[in-house]
């Protein structure tokens, strides 16, 4: 059905995206740029590490999912536009999303990576650190702000301010992502779960698959199987599933010697 990312943290992930408010540092005096070398075709991320004191073992996991997705690269073909959300809320969707962003924007490839924090919920808060805010219905320009940086990695969210129609708002997001395609390498969107939210079906659909988030010891299999016939049906792909919050019964000590 699907590849499994078999992510094992440990600790809570928030479905609050991390905050990386943590300013754009100036370039060192060995930098290409201070040396009057001609620049790489995109400015390197520059931006602090998304957690302060992440732990090792986050930061392996995070890179096993590029490791799959890294055989992607200049690919055209492959995937690299994706939808990650789940079953039901909590399972760490928008940490693991915007982590794995940050984690291809610093891969060294040079491509642009555009990170969507999606929620058409009306009292959905405000996404502090994002570069951009875009709303659901309003005009899309191709000199769009976000579109002209040179970072490897960019961050926009998408809210309403009204209630619209689910068809209203299809058309958009199709017309939102056929836009950004022309100006990013790598597109991974945040998205609300699929039950709750009906136009999370709408922006994978315009993706080239989804990337389910599951909770260990709280998403149901009923519940994940009946997701799993409604994503084909509407002929969107899952390109793997990550089990988050994953427990072992065994000490870690004793695991080595099973």
């Amino acid at each position: 059905m699907s590849q499994w990312f078999d992510v094992l943290y440990r600790r809570p992930a928030s479905d609050t995206p991390p905050s990386d408010s943590s300013f754009e540092q100036s370039a060192e005096e060995g930098s290409p740029e201070a040396k009057g070398v001609h620049p790489n075709p995109h400015r390197p991320l520059k931006r602090a590490p998304p957690l302060t004191g992440i732990p090792n073992r986050w930061s392996l996991e995070v890179q096993k999912i590029v490791f799959h997705l890294r055989p992607l690269v200049g690919d055209a073909e492959a995937p690299h536009h994706i939808v990650f959300s789940g079953v039901q809320h909590g399972p760490g969707v928008s940490t693991i999303c915007y982590l794995v962003a940050h984690h291809l924007a610093t891969e060294g490839y040079q491509q642009r990576v555009l990170y969507v924090n999606f929620n058409p919920d009306l009292t959905a808060a405000q996404m502090a650190n994002a570069d951009s805010t875009l709303y659901i219905g309003q005009e899309i320009s191709a000199d769009s702000t976000y579109y002209q940086g040179d970072s490897t990695l960019t961050t926009v969210a998408i809210r309403s301010k009204d209630k619209h129609a689910v068809s209203i708002a299809s058309g958009w997001l199709y017309e939102f992502m056929t836009d950004a395609q022309t100006h990013f390498d790598w597109i991974l969107v945040d998205a609300p779960p699929f039950f709750t939210t009906p136009e999370t079906y709408s922006i994978a659909k315009a993706c080239d698959g989804a990337v389910l988030v599951l909770k260990s010891g709280a998403t149901r299999y009923p519940a994940l199987k009946a997701l799993v016939a409604d994503l084909d049906s509407l002929g969107i792909p899952i390109i793997g599933t990550v089990l988050n919050f994953r427990q072992y019964p065994l000490p870690k000590w004793l695991l080595r010697y099973v």
